[in-house]
Formats: C-alpha cells, sequence, structure tokens
C-alpha cells in the first residue's frame, strides 16, 4: 500500500526522480533511465553512531559479515554482479549493487539478505572478524587519513553518537565478543521498516515499489523476525563539543606496492559545521570548495585543484607541505568542517600553524570573485559527481535517509546563488568562539602542551 508519492526533476542527470513513501514508512527513491544497467542501494541505521555499549562494533562486523555472505554464500550472488559495494557511513550503513536491469530482482533479494536476512552462524561470524581483524586494518593502516578522520570525530563528539568509532586499530576485544545472536539482535534492534531507504537508477518505479513490498513485507511480517524496541540512542540528537584526541604513529605501514609508503604526520582541525539540509550547508560547502587543497604530487601529475586557496597559500608556497584539504561531514542534526594535511615528522608544528592560520582567517581573505569561482566549482562537482552511479545513489540515498527529500539541481543552484562573502563571514565568525576540534596522527612532539 503507498502513503505517498512525489515526482522531482533532475538535471544534471536529465531522468525524473520520483520518491515514494510507504504505509510502513520505508522510503524508495528511483530515477528511471535508458541504460541496460541498473544500480541500487539499501541503506538502514544499523551502523556505528547508534550502537549501545551492549552492541559496539556491531555495525563494523556486520559490514565484514556482508563481505562474507558475497563471497563465501550462495554463488547465485556473483551470477548477479560482481559490482557489490558496502559502506558504513557512521549514520547509515550502505548496501549497493551494479547489474543489468533484468537482474534487478535479484540485486535486491542479495541486499536484503546482507544486511537485513543474513544468514548468522559461528562460522560466518570468524571469518567475519577474520576479515575485520586482517585484511581490512592492514589496508587502514596504509590510509592514515582515515584514522585521522575517525580520532577527529571521537574528539569532536567526545565519543558519543558521531563520535561513537566506526573502528579502531584495536577492535579484537569488542569483535570476539559478538556472537551470532547479538549480531541477529543488532539487526532487528536497528533495521525496521521506517528507518530503511531504498534508491535505484535505471529501473522503473512502479516495478521497484512492487518488489520492495513483496521482498521486505513478508520479512517483517513473519513469525520469525523479533522486533526490538529501538534503544534511546536512536533519538538521541548529536552534541559538537570539541576536543583532542592523538595517536603517536612514527611508522611507515607496510606496503604493497614497489615503493615504501610515506611516514608522515598528519593534522586536522575542525569546528562545528552544518547538518544536512540545514540553512547553512551550502555555505559550508562552498566554503569548502573556496578553501579546496590537494597534494603536493597525485596521480596524474600535480595541479588538481589549483585556484583553491590551500594549494595557493600553500601547496605552491611550502615544499615541507605534502597535502593539505579541506573537509566536512554533515548528518542529519550536526556537522563538522575543518582543514587536515601531512608532512615530514619533522615539520609538524610547521603544518599545525599553517592549518589554524586557515581554518580561523579563512573569511578575512576572501572576496566575491573568489566566492564566486567557488560556488562555481562546487556546482560543477556535484553535478558531475552525480552523473557517476555509485554517487548518485550514494549521494541520493543518504539525503532522502536524513533529510526526507531531495533537493532538485534547479533548488541546489538557487541556494548556491544566495552564498556570499557575508554569509560565509557569518558562518565563521558564530563557531570563532566556540570549542575547536583537533587530532594528530604521527610525531606528537611539540604539540600535544599546545593543543
Amino acid at each position: 500500500m503507498l502513503k505517498r508519492s512525489a515526482r522531482l526533476f533532475n538535471l544534471s542527470n536529465h531522468s525524473e526522480a520520483r520518491i515514494t513513501t510507504l504505509n510502513s514508512g520505508l522510503k524508495i527513491c528511483t530515477f528511471n533511465e535508458s541504460s541496460p544497467v541498473s544500480s541500487i542501494g539499501l541503506f538502514t541505521p544499523a551502523a556505528s553512531r547508534y550502537e549501545t555499549e551492549e552492541y559496539l562494533r556491531c555495525g563494523r562486523l556486520l559490514e565484514k559479515h556482508a563481505l562474507v555472505e558475497k563471497f563465501e554464500g550462495d554463488a547465485s550472488f556473483l551470477k548477479i554482479s560482481k559490482q557489490i559495494h558496502l559502506t558504513n557511513f557512521r549514520e547509515l550503513m550502505c548496501g549497493r549493487i551494479d547489474c543489468l536491469r533484468w537482474e534487478i530482482e535479484g540485486a535486491l533479494s542479495t541486499l536484503i539478505k546482507m544486511l537485513i536476512k543474513p544468514t548468522i552462524t559461528e562460522q560466518s561470524i570468524k571469518s567475519a572478524v577474520d576479515i575485520a581483524l586482517t585484511q581490512s586494518i592492514d589496508t587502514i593502516r596504509r590510509e592514515p587519513h582515515k584514522i585521522l578522520f575517525e580520532l577527529l570525530h571521537q574528539a569532536g563528539y567526545k565519543k558519543k553518537t558521531l563520535g561513537l568509532p566506526c573502528f579502531t586499530l584495536n577492535d579484537a576485544e569488542y569483535l570476539n565478543k559478538i556472537t551470532p545472536e547479538k549480531l541477529q539482535n543488532f539487526i532487528s534492534t536497528y533495521t525496521q521498516p521506517d528507518r530503511i531507504t531504498v534508491c535505484a537508477l535505471g529501473i522503473e518505479h512502479d516495478v521497484l515499489v512492487s518488489l520492495v513490498e513483496k521482498e521486505l513485507d513478508s520479512i517483517f511480517a513473519s513469525p520469525d523476525w523479533v522486533t526490538i524496541p529501538a534503544p534511546a540512542q536512536m533519538s538521541e540528537v548529536a552534541e559538537y563539543t570539541g576536543g583532542v584526541t592523538y595517536e603517536e604513529n612514527l611508522t611507515a605501514p607496510q606496503s604493497y606496492a614497489k615503493f615504501e609508503e610515506d611516514n608522515r604526520t598528519m593534522i586536522g582541525m575542525m569546528f562545528e559545521g552544518a547538518p544536512r539540509g540545514g540553512d547553512e550547508y551550502f555555505t559550508m560547502r562552498v566554503a569548502q570548495s573556496m578553501l579546496g587543497g590537494g597534494e603536493a604530487f597525485e596521480t596524474g601529475g600535480p595541479g588538481k585543484g589549483i585556484l583553491t586557496k590551500l594549494y595557493r597559500e600553500g601547496l605552491c608556497r611550502n615544499g615541507w607541505l605534502e597535502s593539505a584539504h579541506c573537509i566536512s561531514s554533515s548528518n542529519k542534526d550536526c556537522g563538522l568542517f575543518g582543514v587536515y594535511g601531512s608532512t615530514s615528522h619533522d615539520n609538524n608544528k610547521n603544518l599545525a600553524n599553517f592549518l589554524l592560520y586557515q581554518l580561523t582567517t579563512v573569511s578575512e581573505r576572501i572576496t566575491p570573485q573568489i566566492v564566486q569561482m567557488a560556488a562555481t566549482q562546487f556546482l560543477t562537482q556535484t553535478f558531475i559527481q552525480n552523473e557517476s552511479r555509485e554517487e548518485s545513489v550514494h549521494e541520493f540515498g543518504q539525503e532522502l535517509a536524513m533529510t526526507g527529500k531531495i533537493l532538485t539541481a534547479a533548488e541546489i543552484k538557487e541556494r548556491v546563488a544566495d552564498v556570499s562573502v557575508k554569509s560565509i563571514q557569518d558562518f565563521v565568525s558564530k563557531r570563532a568562539g566556540k570549542p575547536k576540534t583537533y587530532s594528530i596522527y604521527g610525531n606528537l612532539e611539540g604539540l600535544t602542551s599546545q593543543s
């Protein structure tokens, strides 16, 4: 039974978007394209933000358990598609599959089997834990910016709500305590119809609605499905606090490639950002585009983002600076905005001073021309990214799940056009006297006392 339906038009991919909310509260969004390839994403809140003490790291294990389902389960999974992706977005768990249009029913069944109704056994739990503690940790060590982002969230929210870690490098204590029953209870607690979003490209809307009703109604109506009341964390508002976290690391990660991975210090500085769908969201995103940044050397050669402030005022002038980026993170009720960078261990103080200057004085160093260029760049990147199936499913699925709606391209252009020098200055000045968030991963010498 359909509760309500809405139609939108998205100018970036020239397709009509339709949104339907079922009586159960489940949200479905489609972009019907003529391509023979379809993409479908399933979003649930079975992620780290809502974990209680009882369920710590269950979101991480569910993500890895889905990989066990993919590689060790029914071989029909890989007959449908080899493009199966799983992502823990901190607030949402997402599974996405790219497949041929006529395989969409099997793709939806596969996502449900991975994230909502998995086959959980002692052996599958053991395999998932092995994945989390071996391949995953090795990969994370080679991407230290992911460790820095975790530290920033933990500091920014005092290890509560959005500060609950998606992972740590010492997760064995938690993962080894998770039993099949506990993981199933975790899924049953957080995965209810009114908290599920399905987003797809390349399929007729009414067809997907029928498939979702057919596949999920039978699961939630089954006597085998146990509904566990949601904990208080489900309604707890994320509260930004600011703070400091750091982890010393002076050893380069083991490299799988020809050359040794760089041994460097990474520092991040942030203040409270804007929530997804908030009045200041696009102001924050334009400011992010204005600061921009990049690497001293990137695949394809240096120069990407060379017109942004972090590149012109940092990477082009300081030989010791290896990377500098402006980043933001937005969730349904809160967000983070700031800068991070990397350098050799002996230049850690130079990096800290550079990032602090860029973050705290940005509103004093802008002109209408700079803001206009950043707004144009943001719109260009947004619409180009939305041409990608992966980006479209993730972007629209998250937006619908967090805000209950999807903005059209025309609405985005209108809101970005309202961003001005004054709105960016107001955005920064509101946060100037509030606590900042600082995180360091690398050489701590001379920095921790200053923090």
